[in-house]
Formats: C-alpha cells, sequence, structure tokens
C-alpha cells in the first residue's frame, strides 16, 4: 500500500525463473529466494523475462510500475 509515489520502490520480488522486478512498497521486505525455491519445490515453472520499468507511482493505494517505452529498433516510419 501506499499514499504518495515516494512510498514505492522498484525491488526483485523473483519468480520461477529467477529476477523480477516489481513495484512494491519502500518498507517491504521481498523474498525472491524463497519465491524460486518454492517453484522447484513444487516443480512449477514459468514464462521467463521481465517488464522494463522506468520508475513507480502510487495509484489509488498501491505502487504501479512505469512502463518503458518499447520502441522497435529500425521499425519503418509510417507516412
Amino acid at each position: 500500500s501506499c499514499t504518495s509515489d515516494d512510498q514505492c520502490a522498484i525491488k526483485n520480488v523473483g519468480n520461477c525463473c529467477g529476477e523480477y522486478p516489481a513495484c512494491v512498497n519502500v518498507d517491504s521486505p521481498t523474498f525472491p529466494e524463497q519465491v524460486k525455491a518454492d517453484c522447484a519445490r513444487n516443480g512449477i515453472s514459468g514464462i521467463c523475462g521481465f517488464p522494463v520499468l522506468e520508475g513507480c507511482q502510487c495509484v489509488e493505494g498501491r505502487c504501479e510500475g512505469i512502463k518503458a517505452a518499447q520502441v522497435a529498433p529500425n521499425a519503418p516510419s509510417i507516412r
């Protein structure tokens, strides 16, 4: 939870592939190694990859990520 943007931070929350950055409360502990261990113990796998976040913002009491603009390299221009 949050009441202002400065209460949010990008932290590694983990997933079945390893690292997974997400916006959470700056004071919230994260346990990415426990998440990965739980996945291994339960035979669960996941889709690898994660969003690229430029920052975080507080939206309706929750920390949400601000995704980096994604532009395809060498994309043709539309005229």
